[in-house]
């Protein structure tokens, strides 16, 4: 410990490699399991969630989930609206992308909804249809977010109730 109280700097640094590794790994394992179709997005969400301390990992894990939905919106939106036989579907493509830079430009938390909308608009199988794809899309997200969140909130309790620190920095 620190003259302070406060835990070692190494502490920290432990549990923050810690946490986003198992949240990683977790939304793996738990995507794959349940048979999600494209599991790097829940590992993806699961990094992209992970922060310095639990409360900032549920702060950008609320924005995700916003951000998330808009650009599923906005991808089913555009799918249905702009018929685009062109591989690839670069028209769709341009619109959801703009819209969703727009939407960025406004609130820069909503960043995520550029790339959710395009992810959504090129994976999304003929058989299946958009909206099938979406919800997959969205619960791998989903998925990988809201376990980063539980696992850091655990790490940091734990830490915090181990160590009977008040409050931390991890």
């Amino acid at each position: 410990m620190t003259a302070r109280g406060a835990p070692p700097a190494w502490i920290g640094s432990a549990a923050f490699v810690a946490r986003c590794t198992g949240s990683a790994m977790l939304a793996s394992l738990l995507a794959a399991a349940v048979g999600l179709g494209h599991p790097i997005w829940a590992v993806v969400s699961a990094l992209v969630v992970s922060q310095d301390s639990a409360t900032d990992t549920r702060r950008a894990f609320v924005w995700r989930v916003m951000a998330t939905a808009i650009g599923l919106v906005v991808a089913i939106g555009v799918a249905s609206a702009v018929h685009d036989p062109s591989p690839g579907h670069p028209l769709q493509l341009v619109v959801a992308i703009a819209i969703c830079a727009t939407v960025a430009r406004i609130r820069p938390e909503l960043r995520v909804c550029m790339w959710t909308a395009p992810i959504v608009l090129m994976t999304a199988l003929p058989d299946r249809g958009i909206v099938h794809t979406a919800i997959e899309r969205g619960s791998e997200v989903l998925l990988g977010a809201a376990v980063a969140t539980v696992l850091h909130g655990l790490v940091d309790w734990s830490l915090r109730k181990r160590r009977g620190f008040r409050r931390t920095a991890f």
